[in-house]
């Protein structure tokens, strides 16, 4: 994401699959952080580490991008929490400036087991896909007239 504002190139539109917020936050709320946030050292000496990781914040690069948005989630995802991709969806859509171009957010229910890695498991993501590359085809043709 962060190509799209540092050089000013961005492609038509930008699909995430199940993103997160920033990698602090991932690796926070990481099915095995469970057993370590209890440790009073957990967030300084464990998270405090990820705060170098500034190319990993979602959150503050996806602000900058003026494309469409295509962001698809499984809410049994262990890796990277639902809640997460959520979250980060939200954020794009209410803090990108007015002219920025729309986000959607599909999400997949838990009972269909996608999890972290099966979503193109998914019978309806090749056309979730074709009809988002279609819109951003038309969004650019007419840009461009």
């Amino acid at each position: 994401m962060s190509i799209c504002y540092s050089t000013g190139s961005c492609p038509n539109g930008l699909i995430l699959e199940s993103p997160f917020t920033d990698v602090r936050e991932a690796a926070a709320n990481h099915p095995l952080a469970r057993f370590w946030k209890f440790w009073p050292a957990f967030d300084s000496l464990f998270l405090g580490a990820f705060d170098q990781f500034d190319n990993y914040n979602s959150t503050k690069h996806i602000q900058h991008v003026m494309c469409k948005i295509l962001i698809l989630h499984s809410q049994d995802d262990l890796i990277v929490p639902f809640k997460l991709g959520e979250k980060l969806a939200k954020h794009a859509a209410t803090n990108r400036p007015k002219e920025a171009a729309e986000v959607k957010f599909f999400a997949f229910r838990a009972d269909r087991g996608f999890g972290h890695t099966r979503l193109y498991q998914a019978e309806e993501i090749p056309t979730i896909l074709q009809r988002f590359i279609e819109v951003t085809k038309e969004h650019d043709t007419q840009s461009k007239s």
